[in-house]
């Protein structure tokens, strides 16, 4: 009985992400529209939350919302701009560049939609050289949404 569950289990997994992925449109144009993207330090600081909006080409620009800690027991909070590109490859996975404040990061990760539709949510990994890499989400803003600096 449970080995019967368990390939039960493995079928659907299998055959759920392979459907979600297959109907996602993958082109390099399917990544334009606004996008938030959440990251957190490991050990919960620095967070970000960025405000990204994405041309055809990949290339973004936006501003983000940064909390860290300050060193005397309280935090501090600035709101840096932020600009890259994010390149969609096959299969729906994304790399690309992100910079913030004159420091560079390489970002790769993968997108994906429930339907037959363009990407709405993705995760990340971001990686700059002498930091640990940090993992964050990407989720689609709706355009009759306000924005987060308004």
């Amino acid at each position: 009985m449970t080995r019967r569950l368990f390939t039960l289990i493995a079928a659907i997994t299998t055959v759920g992400t392979g459907a979600a992925q297959a109907d996602t449109v993958c082109r390099a144009s399917s990544m334009r529209g606004t996008w938030l993207l959440s990251m957190v330090a490991p050990g919960g600081s620095p967070t970000n939350l960025c405000e990204l909006s994405v041309n055809r080409r990949g290339f973004f620009s936006g501003q983000c919302i940064v909390t860290d800690r300050n060193g005397q027991g309280g935090t501090e909070t600035f709101t840096p701009s932020v600009s890259g590109r994010m390149v969609m490859r096959a299969g729906c996975a994304i790399t690309g560049r992100l910079v913030m404040e004159g420091e560079a990061a390489s970002l790769e990760g993968t997108v994906w939609a429930p339907v037959d539709a363009v990407p709405v949510a993705g995760s990340v990994l971001m990686q700059q050289a002498g930091y640990p890499a940090v993992t964050g989400q990407l989720l689609r803003r709706h355009d009759a949404n306000a924005s987060l600096f308004d």
